[in-house]
């Protein structure tokens, strides 16, 4: 039996102990197939629901992640990026991020690519981002060139891409435009005052005083 393979071996001459052994061993054969069957299936289910898993934490993520080649144009974008330009995912493959660029901003997003292209560092940029539909908001974009080799499916002439994340800060502009004003409307109110006033701290210095010219 073990001189000779078992799919020319012909059954019919072998003697009864020696063929109830081999349907022992084809037997036994059989339900380690069906247990390394098994444990495929389950690993392939693992890794399946970690996939499903990650693609979950990365699509619904509270900040945007676009990666884009050297040219500017988006390879990939979650959720959260597409609900922040408020374009279909889809859409966005193939688009150059500078579209939603606003005017006023270009300046520093183009000094924003060239200093991430230059260095493997992370860069950070606050700037106004133009929606589809003509709004606006004020993002902070925090962006890091990467090596194409995490990325093997893109085909790319250059060795990298750019990988960033896009959080809207809108609200958080808005608190700090309003702080400074408060504070420049109490400087004023403090500088037309009648009276001379001085504002010292706990240990006596004086740490501010009437911006008066007299």
């Amino acid at each position: 039996m073990q001189e000779k393979p078992i799919d020319h071996l012909d059954v019919s001459t072998l003697p009864t102990k020696e063929l109830q052994a081999l349907v022992h061993e084809l037997r036994v054969r059989q339900i380690e197939l069906e247990m390394q069957n098994e444990e495929l299936k389950r690993i392939q289910r693992a890794l399946e629901d970690s996939r499903n898993e990650f693609q979950d934490l990365y699509d619904f993520a509270p900040v945007g992640y676009f990666i884009i080649t050297p040219q500017g144009f988006i390879t990939r974008v979650n959720l959260t990026g597409a609900s922040l330009l408020r374009v279909y995912r889809p859409e966005l493959i193939g688009r150059g991020f500078g579209h939603f660029i606003a005017p006023e901003s270009l300046e520093q997003w183009d000094k924003h690519i060239l200093t991430v292209l230059g260095t493997e560092d992370r860069q950070t940029c606050d700037l106004t981002l133009q929606r589809e539909d003509g709004s606006s908001f004020q993002a902070c974009l925090e962006s890091i060139r990467m090596n194409v080799s995490f990325y093997p499916e893109r085909e790319n002439r250059h060795n990298y891409v750019i990988r960033m994340a896009v959080n809207d800060i809108t609200e958080r502009k808005f608190a700090e435009d309003a702080i400074l004003q408060s504070q420049e409307n109490f400087r004023r109110f403090f500088d037309t005052m009648d009276d001379i006033i001085v504002v010292g701290d706990s240990d006596g210095r004086i740490i501010h005083t009437q911006n008066r010219d007299e």
